[in-house]
């Protein structure tokens, strides 16, 4: 009987020490676990931040779109009325030119 004693306490300490790696490998585990979330809630937070960003950027080129396009078309409206200024300058000129000519004659 003290022969199977001594088996069952070999058994009984080898199955504590398996027990007793196993508990470690938890509590690692576990560590690694709740590292692991906090370094999911600081990347969160970084996204979070680049999309306010970027949210920001968008909205600084739209409003400079819409000032461009502004710009844009208040150019090609001054360009046109220039444009209709000379035309009128020259039909002026001609006209006055024409006169000119024909009063010295």
């Amino acid at each position: 009987m003290t022969e199977k004693a001594v088996v069952l306490q070999n058994y009984n300490q080898e199955l504590v020490k398996y027990i007793e790696v196993l508990k470690r490998k938890k509590q690692k585990i576990e560590l690694e676990i709740a590292q692991d979330e906090k370094n999911k809630e600081i990347l969160a937070a970084q996204i979070r931040a680049l999309q306010e960003k970027q949210e920001e950027i968008d909205n600084q080129v739209a409003k400079k779109k819409l000032t461009y396009a502004k710009i844009s078309d208040t150019l090609e409206q001054s360009d046109l009325g220039l444009s209709k200024i000379i035309d009128s300058l020259q039909v002026l000129l001609s006209f006055a030119a024409s006169k000119t000519d024909t009063e010295t004659d």
